[in-house]
């Protein structure tokens, strides 16, 4: 998880506790498959905005963002292949 934390600026520690199993689960699977550093500042933004809404109760705004951040998509479809 530090790797994702240190590329996109997010504190574990001040993640909400409910949102922790996603924030793990993206953080194992972009650590096999992304290279992070080399994504943009916007693309990161992005992507936090994609975890904090995997945890929200409604998943559509998941699936939404999920459709717009092509980087994102491109790294979780590779992981799958």
């Amino acid at each position: 998880m530090k790797d994702l934390a240190r590329a996109t600026g997010i504190r574990a520690d001040a993640w909400p506790k409910t949102g922790l199993p996603a924030l793990h689960d993206f953080a194992v699977a972009l650590s096999l498959v992304a290279d992070l550093h080399k994504w943009s500042d916007t693309e990161k933004r992005a992507l936090v905005r994609v975890i904090r809404a995997k945890t929200a109760s409604d998943e559509s705004s998941y699936l939404k963002l999920m459709q717009k951040h092509a980087r994102l998509r491109e790294a979780l479809i590779k992981l799958g292949s």
